[in-house]
């Protein structure tokens, strides 16, 4: 289970974005270092064993997970556990769980990663539904490997296989090129250079 470090603040765009994103999300002075320890670790439930180590104070939302504010900024516990145990995490970084405990703040049960590393550890562990497994799908996988071969015949644009379907234009050229649905493989150079055939002959259409 993973949250953003970065207590959910999207990554910077530009250079100064890029700059943050490479900053730690918080450093600690020595005496910070201890004050925020002395803090911490009392409300943790560690044991001798290879078990999670359990937050014992309070849990926020339902998804299990609990943060603490320190000097005004809010942090996931996990984060918390991560920055004082020495792991560089840094801005637009995820601190994941390989036990899947959210509640767990054991530094060895945690590790940092990006966001692509997250979905695949989701994936991996089956914690992710996706494709027409997902309340909110609207095809299914089979229409999805149908629509992209119709539009790779010619014979139908974007706007056509929207109205057969019953999605929108831009939610049909997303799952199209694979933004949607991107676990079913598609080829991509295909799918754009009839997306630029069709483009041109609409343009001649309209002279």
């Amino acid at each position: 289970a993973v949250v953003r470090a970065d207590s959910g603040r999207r990554p910077g765009r530009g250079v100064r974005g890029a700059l943050r994103d490479r900053a730690p999300v918080v450093i600690l002075s020595p005496p910070d270092h201890d004050m925020l320890g002395e803090k911490f670790w009392p409300r943790v439930a560690a044991t001798a064993n290879g078990d999670c180590w359990d937050w014992q104070g309070a849990l926020s939302g339902g998804s299990g997970y609990v943060s603490i504010y320190w000097k005004g900024k809010r942090y996931g516990t996990h984060v918390v556990a991560a920055i004082l145990s020495g792991l560089p995490v840094h801005h637009g970084q995820c601190v994941c769980h390989h036990c899947d405990n959210p509640r767990c703040v054991r530094p060895g049960h945690l590790f940092v990663g990006s966001h692509t590393d997250n979905r695949r550890d989701s994936v991996r562990k089956g914690r992710s539904s996706r494709g027409e497994h997902r309340p909110t799908a609207r095809l299914t996988e089979a229409q999805v490997r149908e629509a992209r071969r119709l539009y790779l015949t010619g014979q139908y644009s974007q706007l056509d296989l929207g109205a057969l379907y019953g999605v929108a234009r831009n939610h049909m050229c997303r799952l199209l090129r694979g933004f949607f649905w991107s676990h079913i493989p598609v080829d991509q150079e295909a799918i754009r250079a009839r997306a630029l055939i069709n483009l041109d002959q609409s343009r001649r259409n309209r002279r």
